[in-house]
């Protein structure tokens, strides 16, 4: 049962609750911005959670790329430690590789052949002996004439060498098919290798000369730098060889450079130059060796026959030197050997340097000299010349003033004193008798002048010296006087 009181209290309240949402319009506007404000905080909140929460994203995602990366770099740590541990297993098949790799481009020294019973080699069918006179100037590349040839023989020849180990390489080869060829040797590398030297010339090849030191523009440089490395160069290569009589008049110019002060200079000297007729381009760099064997091949066939030129200092060359000498057999192709005849005898002209001397200055360009002719009478051993007379020598000269002789007479600088004769020039014939000419001598006396005595005092000094006075006239120049009298 509800109490009066408690009804009446409910009524009122019930009766009151419509004037409690009445509010006025500030009192709703203020709650509006309450509630507004409220909203932006929430949103700002809102707003900040995401942005912390991206943020931490964006700190997540870079410790998972550095954890990445250094799980990237450990995985690429062991791979390299795996490839390592190949390498190590695979070191010594590799190296085996790379040995039977250089091996197989080296020549395997052959075997000693005895060339007078060997029937499976190229050998040397014939020998070309060059008379001195015969030739001057050979090899179809620059010149009208070669060598007598006929059709599918070849002369082989070696420029540039001696240089260990292709040199030698080249000799073993040849040596296992009796092959003889002819070598233009630079005579700083014979200096430094004679002992490859003596080999060429042991087994019965050609020795010619290639210069001193090959330089690259042989046409280009000085005539003394001409005559230096041709002349140099041979004593070089005659040194190796230890007998000048073993060294060939057969000069090959350096890069074929050609001219015709050159040709004089080995003109002078007696030797025959040799051009070529065929090359091989074996000094081209990175060239193989079965280009060598093709090029060599193919123009020897083009032409038929001829000088065929190669380097022995390259690798290449001695690679491709086996397969060229099967060719050439195969081919039909037979090799001649070239010898000099017995008066082939190298006249140098100038005087080489020792063979370890330094060489020359030749950084400037110089001309022909003009030398000069030698003097064939013999100088005498023992010459004496009389020594000279009084009379050669002109007593008057004074190159700085006048002279006056002992007679009066005056001449100028130098003159020759009046009633003087000249002097000849003393005989190596007839020695001069010198007492009667000293007897016969006779110098003037020196006169005051000659001293430096001034001329007015020369006057009082000789008046005095004869007893008589001198007075001043009013010219302030000395004057002689009258005879002075007596006062008794």
């Amino acid at each position: 049962m509800i109490s009066v009181g408690f009804a009446a209290a409910l009524g009122a309240s019930v009766l009151a609750a419509p004037m409690m949402f009445e509010a006025s319009p500030a009192q709703a506007k203020t709650h509006a911005s309450k509630a507004h404000a409220k909203s932006e905080d929430k949103k700002e909140a809102r707003r900040e959670s995401r942005r912390e929460a991206k943020q931490e994203s964006k700190k997540e995602a870079k410790a998972h790329a550095r954890e990445k990366a250094r799980e990237e770099a450990r995985e690429e740590a062991k791979s390299r430690s795996r490839k390592k541990l190949g390498a190590a297993g695979e070191s010594k098949s590799s190296a085996t590789a790379q040995t039977d790799a250089k091996s197989a481009e080296t020549p395997i020294p052959p075997p000693p052949v005895d060339c007078t019973k060997a029937t499976d080699v190229l050998g040397t069918s014939r020998v070309l002996t060059i008379e001195p006179g015969d030739y001057q100037r050979l090899g179809l590349m620059q010149y009208p004439q070669t060598l007598p040839l006929a059709d599918h023989e070849v002369v082989i020849t070696f420029d540039d060498g001696p240089l260990p180990p292709s040199s030698k390489h080249v000799l073993d080869i040849l040596a296992s098919q009796c092959v003889k060829v002819t070598y233009f040797l630079v005579g700083s590398m014979a200096h430094y290798f004679p002992a490859v030297v003596r080999r060429m010339y042991a087994e019965g090849h050609t020795i010619g000369t290639h210069s001193e030191t090959h330089p690259t523009r042989f046409d280009h440089i000085s005539i003394d730098k001409v005559r230096y490395e041709i002349d140099q160069g041979i004593a070089n290569v005659e040194a190796a060889l230890g007998n000048p009589d073993e060294l060939a008049p057969f000069f090959r110019i350096p890069g074929l450079g050609r001219t015709d002060a050159v040709e004089r200079e080995l003109a002078a000297r007696d030797l025959v130059v040799f051009s070529a007729d065929v090359v091989a381009d074996d000094w081209f760099r990175g060239i193989k060796p079965g280009e060598i064997v093709r090029r060599a091949i193919s123009r020897l066939e083009q032409h038929g026959r001829g000088i065929l030129l190669l380097h022995d200092i390259h690798p290449h060359t001695a690679a491709a030197l086996p397969a060229l000498l099967k060719e050439l057999k195969d081919k039909g192709f037979h090799v001649v050997h070239i010898v000099p005849g017995a008066g082939g005898r190298i006249e140098t002209v100038s005087l080489p340097l020792p063979a370890t001397g330094a060489m020359p200055d030749w950084s400037a360009d110089k001309s022909d000299p003009n030398w000069p002719k030698a003097v064939t009478s013999p100088p005498a051993q023992h010459v004496v010349l009389p020594a000279p007379a009084p009379d050669s020598f002109d007593t008057g000269f004074r190159p700085w003033r006048t002279i006056l002789a002992a007679d009066g007479a005056s001449g100028s600088d130098g003159a020759q004193a009046a009633g003087a004769s000249a002097a000849a020039w003393p005989s190596l014939s007839v020695a001069p008798d010198m007492a009667a000419t000293t007897a016969a001598a006779e110098l003037p006396a020196p006169s005051m002048q000659d001293f430096g005595v001034p001329a007015d005092l020369q006057v009082v000094a000789e008046a005095a010296a004869s007893g008589s006075s001198v007075t001043a006239n009013g010219n302030g120049e000395a004057g002689a006087a009258a005879p002075a009298t007596s006062h008794n």
